[in-house]
């Protein structure tokens, strides 16, 4: 049996990570993509905050899609990099075909080859 103090290391580990995911869905819900033919897309956050940026990296999951974002024309280190998982939960309906259409055909062309994104 674990002693007492790994129960609440491992029970607050859990609410921590409870807490973060949930703040960060949370973050989400004043989010609005504005997607772009040339494949970019701006971020319009809430209160009025509109970032332009581009799709680094992609994965479809199929149930979700993973972002990695970088601002557009910019080469952002590393740290300044976005990540955001959207679901269909996320997205308005009718939304989510668009979204995985616009990410396959739009999103992979909007860099040169060598710096392609990838959806896998």
């Amino acid at each position: 049996m674990p002693v007492t103090w790994q129960r609440a290391a491992a029970a607050l580990a859990v609410f921590l990570s409870a807490y973060h995911a949930v703040y960060h869905e949370a973050r989400k819900r004043g989010v609005a993509l504005q997607l772009y033919e040339d494949g970019r897309l701006t971020l319009n956050w809430k209160p009025p905050h509109h970032e332009r940026v581009r799709v680094l990296q992609a994965v479809d999951f199929g149930w979700a899609i993973w972002l990695r974002l970088v601002k557009a024309g910019d080469d952002t280190p590393l740290l300044a990099r976005k990540n955001l998982m959207l679901t269909p939960g996320n997205i308005p309906s009718g939304q989510w075909r668009v979204l995985r259409a616009w990410l396959r055909h739009k999103a992979t062309k909007a860099q040169p080859a060598a710096d392609r994104v990838s959806v896998s």
